[in-house]
């Protein structure tokens, strides 16, 4: 079995609550043969996070499914850091904008680079829910964070409402800062219409 589901109905084999000790719990029982992993439940991305880093097991995991859990930018790099084998996310984001990052946390693009670049080569693909409140700038805005320090992204899948002002974004950033020094890393995200 390579695909598991955490959260899913009672008489499956893996259920959680809505906590985050009941999926750290769950994560220890994961096999080693899991490459596929599906989280039903609502989890802060700190509890994902600290479920992935205990869990013996998820250093194999290549693709990742949230749900509709939210995740800031810090969370993704997190799960990315955790996960050396993952080729693709599956989830809500939030607000990356660098200027209100926590203060323990790098507020400037350049260093965020200087510290995690390359974060992972396996990372490929992001995929955000066709149904979000999320505008099309803040993807594209976490997208672009996320090909900055993941030299392999190459597809950042969101719905066709969505896309136009992706791209918008995305061709706008490759002139202007933070983000014009890495326009290389990311200007291949944009859509074609």
């Amino acid at each position: 079995m390579n695909f598991i589901e955490i959260g899913a109905d009672e008489d499956e084999e893996f259920t959680t609550g809505q906590t985050g000790d009941s999926i750290k719990q769950q994560m220890h029982h994961i096999s080693e043969a899991v490459s596929r992993l599906v989280v039903l439940d609502d989890t802060t991305d700190f509890q994902m996070i600290s479920a992935l880093y205990v869990a013996p097991s998820t250093s194999i995991i290549q693709h990742l499914e949230l749900g509709s859990s939210k995740l800031y930018v810090f969370g993704m790099i997190r799960i990315i850091a955790a996960l050396p084998t993952l080729i693709s996310l599956a989830c809500e984001v939030d607000e990356p904008v660098l200027d209100t990052m926590t203060s323990s946390e790098s507020t400037n693009l350049s260093s965020l680079h200087a510290k995690h670049y390359p974060l992972s080569s396996n990372f490929r693909a992001l995929y955000v829910p066709y149904k979000t409140d999320i505008s099309g700038n803040v993807i594209a805005n976490v997208a672009m964070i996320i090909a900055v320090l993941c030299p392999n992204l190459v597809h950042v899948h969101i719905g066709p409402e969505l896309r136009r002002e992706f791209s918008r974004e995305v061709a706008w950033s490759t002139y202007n800062r933070p983000f014009k020094p890495y326009a290389n890393t990311f200007r291949h995200l944009m859509y074609k219409d």
